[in-house]
């Protein structure tokens, strides 16, 4: 199975593709995409994320994408706004595509990747480049958290139990 994990943000998109298979990971490759300046148009900030999210499926060629889902708690409502823009424009370029989303709250990201929900990014950070045997970049966090959304997914998917707490666009 290979999965585009995705860390949504306005100012920074995170992405991470792995594939899964015999209780294993690869690793694919990962990015961050850049919404521009403050100053740019919200339609141009939006139109870069699209297009970022676009090439990196074309690139990875997944099979499903997996989203953080917004947390709600402590956000100003400008940026909750901010988010769920991104996150329209990452399910709209997965549909075009023809593949299926699947959104995670923060909460299960760490506590499939880590354990504790109240592990740090720092930790989270750790444990993907342990389990995926690579060596991330010091620096924004939106990568490390995108690969925990892939990895999030794919022990969900093997789950028996993946049809509870997983919401999917369809």
């Amino acid at each position: 199975m290979r999965v585009l994990g995705v860390d949504p943000g306005l100012n920074k998109t995170g992405y991470g593709a792995i594939s899964a298979d015999n209780g294993g990971f690869t690793y694919l490759g990962s990015g961050a995409i850049s919404g521009g300046e403050n100053s740019l148009s919200l339609g141009r900030r939006l139109k870069r994320i699209y297009q970022g999210i676009s090439e990196a499926i074309h690139l990875y060629q997944p099979e499903t994408i997996a989203v953080e889902e917004l947390y709600l708690r402590r956000i100003p409502v400008a940026s909750v706004v901010s988010l769920a823009h991104a996150r329209g424009v990452i399910v709209l370029a997965a549909e075009e595509m023809g593949l299926e989303v699947f959104h995670y709250p923060s909460s299960q990201v760490k506590t499939m990747v880590v354990g504790p929900v109240q592990a740090t990014k720092d930790q989270v950070r750790k444990m993907v480049q342990m389990r995926l045997g690579i060596e991330l970049p010091n620096g924004p966090m939106d990568i490390s958290d995108a690969l925990a959304v892939a990895l999030c997914h794919c022990n969900m998917a093997a789950s028996p139990l993946s049809k509870y707490g997983v919401t999917q666009s369809k």
